[in-house]
């Protein structure tokens, strides 16, 4: 009981320094037919000419415009026209969020610290036990278990961090919405990269976000901290996301107003001034930010190509459809769910004679942008 005690001064110490510096981000907590497909169950395609019957999906092709933000005294960006900003928190804890409020999965978003977790599951039971029999509050104390601790397991419990007492303080004082997409994620690679800090390791962490029956991919940054107590603490978590299907067309302008933020140098030196024994890791952020669209550019050009097809046909699964292909021409289709198994066994009624599933193995089929044919559906 002592040596608890003992190790709880050391833990509340821990708290004043930390708690102070806490940055918190949360979780929001088809069939396609042809109105010409005949009677007789023959597609429309038969009669209709390719141009009238072949289009280019929209939604493969999103484009972004970017303009100017200021929010005085603080920091600037280009960030996407009609996005909205919002902001929380101050120098070592400054966060920031932009997005389309008509379309909440695109959004680019930085987080100086998200903390502090556990990372050990006895040292959350002895703060517990120690609590209930009469001890001072725990702030942290329904924080979850990131164990291991890295960029896949921190993810996985993105939204019960965000969730804790502590998250929806910080979050409901800066009338902050929480980042969307992470109650369902499924982690497609992980992958260490050049410290951002030094004495802490850095991860690229590529994954899908399933929010209201859509897909979204996103590409994240974080450095991960651990203290001698059982306790973590992730540093500058950055990220990316959109869409699956629009990532592509949309991640470069995404990339660019990550690069685009800067603080006002006064501002900066208001944080040096008051942070004192952080500080100039304080000084490092506005650099950093700009840095991390240069290192997430860099792994999504170094990625795992299985990756893609993987986020391709995660995405397809989750919006009902799925891609074909013509073996002659190369052209690749989005079309219904289950219109392959039905083609296999009548290819009589559609004019191409050669449609085939897309190669596990084929990339480039897979990145290619699919042509929406209305005429390619199992006739009703």
């Amino acid at each position: 009981m002592i040596r608890l005690s003992k190790q709880f001064l050391v833990l509340s110490a821990i708290t004043v320094l930390i708690s102070s510096t806490i940055v918190f981000s949360g979780c929001d907590s088809k069939k396609t037919t042809d109105s010409n497909t005949t009677s007789s169950g023959t597609a429309s395609n038969q009669t209709k000419s390719k141009k009238d019957t072949i289009k280019k999906s929209e939604k493969y092709n999103v484009k972004l415009e970017l303009e100017k933000y200021n929010l005085p005294g603080v920091f600037t960006m280009n960030k996407p026209k009609g996005w909205k900003v919002y902001k929380a928190g101050d120098y070592n804890t400054l966060a920031f969020l932009t997005r389309d409020e008509n379309e909440p999965l695109r959004q680019a978003f930085m987080f100086s610290e998200i903390g502090i977790f556990y990372v050990d599951g006895n040292q959350k039971e002895i703060e517990i036990n120690y609590q209930n029999s009469g001890g001072y509050k725990v702030p942290w104390i329904d924080m979850p278990v990131v164990s291991p601790f890295n960029g896949t397991t921190f993810l996985h419990n993105f939204c019960s961090i965000m969730n804790s007492q502590i998250g929806k303080g910080f979050l409901g004082s800066a009338n902050m919405p929480i980042p969307s997409g992470f109650e369902q994620i499924d982690i497609i690679s992980e992958e260490n990269i050049s410290p951002i800090y030094p004495g802490m390791s850095t991860v690229l962490v590529r994954a899908m976000l399933i929010n209201n029956g859509k897909a979204a991919q996103g590409m994240f940054t974080l450095s991960t901290y651990k203290d001698a107590y059982g306790h973590g603490t992730a540093f500058f978590v950055a990220g990316i996301t959109a869409p699956v299907n629009e990532f592509i067309s949309v991640k470069d302008t995404l990339l660019s107003t990550m690069k685009s933020f800067k603080m006002e140098d006064r501002y900066v030196q208001a944080g040096v001034n008051v942070i004192k024994e952080n500080g100039e890791r304080f000084r490092q952020i506005s650099k950093t930010i700009s840095e991390t669209s240069d290192i997430i550019t860099k792994g999504f050009n170094e990625r795992s190509k299985s990756s893609d097809v993987r986020i391709a046909k995660k995405g397809d699964q989750v919006m009902g459809v799925e891609r074909v292909y013509d073996a002659e021409t190369g052209e690749v289709y989005e079309v219904e769910n289950g219109f392959y198994d039905y083609y296999k066994t009548h290819q009589e009624q559609y004019k191409q004679k050669d449609l085939q599933q897309l190669p596990d193995t084929n990339y480039d089929l897979w990145n290619e942008a699919p042509l929406i044919n209305h005429s390619l559906v199992i006739p009703k």
